[in-house]
């Protein structure tokens, strides 16, 4: 096979950056013609192909958001400016677009969850025109484009499909419609498709992730070879254990069962509090024993799930 033909794709530049240089050491290699990159990359460079666009016509989050925030101050919407409330609306309508595109829905029946429906789909409209009169793609214009691209001129795929005969994906469990039917597209017709996912690690859904795609994996490719990776070398036999006994009460999952060789490690410790001031203390007093048994600070991490509790 000729490493040409092959496209490995992933979700950051920080993991296929890294994905890369593994490759490289490996195979103790300089460079390769192997293509890496995220799926924001590799679209863009079609789009650029096919469209002769440039990094002009892609609209930064930063644009993106004052745009609509724009948008939102032309709506008739009260919030709490102390409580944050302006930018929570923010990021629930910015949400609310990427779900319309990464999902192609129609605007027209989506009911969002953030604000009123009928102010959303104004916010929405808005939005677009501006974008459009600006000769802007954002980044989920990027997918639908390309997808759009594909299905409008076969042999615009058709090219496509013969310069990448080798599809791998990474974190296969963050896929969303969009990115998994381009995908389809360009492995059609010899299917050489290799994903490599954990459904279990699916937390990106409220940004389009599907992880249902990667559950009806089989069903799309009946001959699919499934390798469980079930060996962990990174936890102790005790949070390995207490991991295992949450996750299984999640419905939709594939059944699995990981396993380690490590030893059995410390016990979990679990505290309740009565107040988040008592809970704070007590993680203080903890970094201050750490600190004076020697461990550096830099080694100790707090792990909160939202950012209002930071």
């Amino acid at each position: 096979i000729s490493p040409q033909e092959i496209l490995v794709i992933t979700f950051t530049k920080a993991a296929a950056k890294e994905m890369k240089e593994r490759y490289l050491k490996a195979t103790n290699k300089q460079k390769t013609p192997i293509t890496f990159g995220t799926f924001h990359a590799v679209f863009y460079g079609i789009l650029k192909w096919a469209y002769h666009i440039d990094a002009s016509n892609i609209m930064s989050d930063e644009e993106k958001k004052r745009l609509v925030k724009e948008e939102l101050s032309h709506c008739y919407i009260e919030w709490d400016d102390a409580e944050g409330e302006e930018e929570d609306i923010l990021a629930g309508v910015l949400e609310d677009i990427g779900a319309i595109k990464n999902n192609r829905l129609r605007v027209e029946t989506f009911v969002s969850k953030h604000i009123r429906t009928d102010i959303f789909r104004e916010i929405y409209n808005a939005y677009e025109k501006r974008r459009k009169a600006m000769k802007k793609l954002d980044f989920d214009d990027m997918l639908v484009s390309c997808l759009e691209l594909f299905e409008k001129y076969p042999d615009i795929l058709k090219q496509w499909q013969t310069k990448f005969r080798y599809l791998m994906i990474d974190e296969f469990q963050d896929i969303n419609p969009v990115q998994y039917k381009i995908i389809q597209l360009l492995a059609e017709p010899e299917q050489n498709l290799f994903i490599v996912g954990d459904d279990d690690q699916s937390i990106y859904e409220f940004r389009g992730a599907r992880p249902g795609i990667m559950l009806g994996f089989q069903k799309d490719y009946p001959k699919v070879k499934e390798i469980f990776l079930n060996k962990n070398y990174r936890s102790t036999k005790n949070i390995l254990n207490a991991a295992n006994e949450v996750i299984k009460h999640n419905k939709g999952r594939k059944t699995k069962k990981l396993w380690t060789e490590n030893e059995e490690g410390d016990l979990i410790e679990f505290h309740q509090y009565r107040t988040e001031y008592e809970e704070a203390r007590k993680i203080i007093h903890e970094i201050e024993d750490l600190s004076k048994e020697g461990y550096d600070y830099k080694n100790m991490a707090i792990l909160y799930r939202t950012n209002a509790q930071s």
